[in-house]
């Protein structure tokens, strides 16, 4: 999420015809780095609007849109509204627009066992799902590209802490195939901002799978270690007692395979490298942060603890 392009009344006009809407208000939506969000209010009813960045085809899109209605039954997400032409996604001047039902919750402000288990069986049964959906049908691509960034940064002249000891592991990790794990539609960014509570502080929804797409299960396993379990300030104990518990709750969904755990370090450290590398290029080779209209800056450094073992802090 994020506010990279701005909304013009021409804009608003537009999306107010195609859902047969009259907004009210219109917020926008700060945190994330990757699209433009806004919350849109009516008389009745909220909204989420997202303005696509991604340089992708509209089947591209299409593809998760199709993929959240197909999982809404066992999976609380929320869904695409379709426009007055039945379509989830509404072109004007080149611009792609999509509305989504508004959820109301609780972000995440404390990590328990009951959520490390609700997660676990909600991604241990949407991976059980998708593994029976073919490449084909799934066909889309990710910005959360560890090659694209690795290879860009490692080219790139620009200078940041910790350059050569984590384009150093970046040249360990990428020479580790896990294609032969098994595969299926991952969420790809299954953050816990990504993830809203009810007042019992039950999973009420997981949101934007924008960057779902065809890879390998354990990619989502190890975002969920990495950025769940492992980047809290937790002792050695807790932190392999969550593990084990989302681990185990997970197999009760989608059985986790011994050349899966053989690679799961691996993974967790290719997952921290992707996502600490995203960060730097946007906030230093592409300039989102500057360019934004409005977002959340997140550092790449708030990220590197996860490779402790790797890095020779100052």
């Amino acid at each position: 999420m994020g506010v990279f392009t701005n909304l013009f009344q021409e804009e608003i006009n537009f999306i107010e015809k195609k859902y047969k809407i009259k907004i009210l208000e219109i917020k926008n939506i700060d945190n994330g780095i990757l699209n433009s969000n806004f919350c849109i209010k009516t008389k009745n009813k909220k909204y989420i609007l997202r303005i696509y960045e991604a340089n992708r085809t509209i089947n591209e899109e299409v593809q998760e849109l199709i993929l959240l209605d197909k999982i809404t039954n066992f999976i609380p997400v929320s869904v695409a509204v379709k426009n007055v032409n039945n379509k989830y996604i509404s072109i004007f001047k080149n611009k792609k627009f999509a509305l989504f039902e508004y959820i109301d919750g609780n972000f995440i402000n404390k990590i328990d066992t009951h959520i490390i288990r609700e997660i676990a069986m909600y991604l241990g049964k949407f991976h059980s799902f998708t593994k029976s959906i073919p490449y084909e049908e799934y066909n889309r691509k990710t910005r959360i590209d560890f090659n694209f960034y690795y290879n860009e940064i490692k080219k790139s002249k620009v200078d940041f802490e910790f350059k050569n000891e984590l384009l150093n592991l970046a040249d360990k990790i990428n020479n580790y195939d896990f294609s032969t794990l098994p595969s299926g539609i991952i969420h790809g960014d299954i953050f816990q901002d990504n993830v809203l509570l009810d007042e019992y502080n039950n999973i009420k929804a997981i949101l934007d799978f924008n960057e779902s797409y065809y890879a390998p299960f354990i990619f989502d396993i190890a975002i969920v270690i990495n950025f769940w379990i492992k980047i809290n300030d937790y002792d050695f104990f807790t932190i392999n007692n969550f593990i084990r518990d989302f681990l185990n709750y997970y197999s009760k969904y989608r059985k986790i395979t011994k050349e899966e755990l053989k690679l799961l370090d691996i993974a967790c450290k290719k997952m921290a490298l992707t996502f600490i590398f995203l960060r730097i290029y946007k906030e230093k080779i592409e300039n989102s942060y500057k360019n934004a209209i409005s977002i959340e800056e997140k550092s790449y450094l708030s990220l590197v603890n996860l490779l402790k073992e790797n890095i020779n802090k100052k």
